[in-house]
């Protein structure tokens, strides 16, 4: 009798250990947590254009470099030139009018070069207004060599379109607007504009 309790005894401890662990499985599960979000914000815009100006076109910077003060010490002189382009992608040169009928293709495009210029000088972009900005220099934007006109008054010379993309070159430099300018930083900026026909 007492060997036969044994053996009851002990298939009961060998069931209950293998009840324990579904148990433990159940009241060990993490909470679940969460913490404080964040914002989103998507930009974009649907152009009725011919090309897209690319978004490394859009907003650029040029870096100049560093001139000294005696290098354009003559007014007019200049400092070294910079190349940049203004891209165009995904062109559809497709011609519409206003009211959607079919045109002639756009074949060329023009860029506009709009900003504040010196004083009596269309052709060079006024500096800055920081407290520590050069005097009598301004910056020079030109194509195939000829300086261009920065207060939008004039376009810059037509491009020829490509259906797969375009791209427009220009150099610009600082230039001396007064003898004897002063060091200091030398910042500009312009917008532009392309006109497509």
């Amino acid at each position: 009798m007492k060997n036969a309790w044994i053996k009851k005894s002990l298939v009961i401890i060998t069931l209950a250990g293998i009840t324990s662990p579904s148990f433990a499985a159940e009241t060990d599960a993490p909470v679940t947590a969460s913490s404080t979000g964040g914002v989103i914000n998507f930009e974009g815009s649907v152009v009725n254009t011919p090309c897209i100006i690319q978004s490394d076109s859009k907003s650029q910077t040029v870096l100049l470099g560093d001139v000294t003060a005696k290098a354009l010490k003559t007014s007019g002189a200049k400092g070294p030139s910079k190349g940049f382009n203004i891209q165009l992608v995904d062109c559809d040169l497709t011609g519409v009018t206003a009211a959607g009928a079919a045109a002639a293709n756009y074949s060329t495009a023009t860029v506009k070069f709009t900003g504040t210029t010196v004083s009596g000088n269309t052709k060079a972009l006024a500096l800055g207004a920081a407290d520590n900005s050069a005097t009598n220099v301004g910056v020079e934007i030109a194509q195939n060599g000829t300086a261009l006109a920065l207060d939008g008054s004039a376009d810059a010379a037509a491009q020829t379109l490509n259906a797969n993309g375009s791209t427009i070159p220009f150099t610009a430099n600082l230039v001396s607007t007064a003898a004897n300018p002063t060091a200091g930083a030398a910042n500009a900026m312009v917008n532009f504009t392309v006109t497509y026909k």
